[in-house]
């Protein structure tokens, strides 16, 4: 995973979500949050397991 700084100005250069570049795919909006969810319990679980 890059620098999160990055992310960001990443996601617009590419003209995609924070969501959709976290998640490595085009989200539609009926599942949207979903991934959103998923995407934040997958990475708190990563860090809680470098830890």
């Amino acid at each position: 995973m890059p620098d999160i700084s990055l992310l960001k100005p990443l996601s617009e250069e590419l003209g995609i979500t924070l969501n959709d570049l976290i998640s490595g795919e085009k989200v539609d909006k009926e599942h949207y949050q979903e991934k959103l969810e998923e995407n934040i319990i997958r990475n708190r679980l990563c860090k809680c397991k470098i830890k």
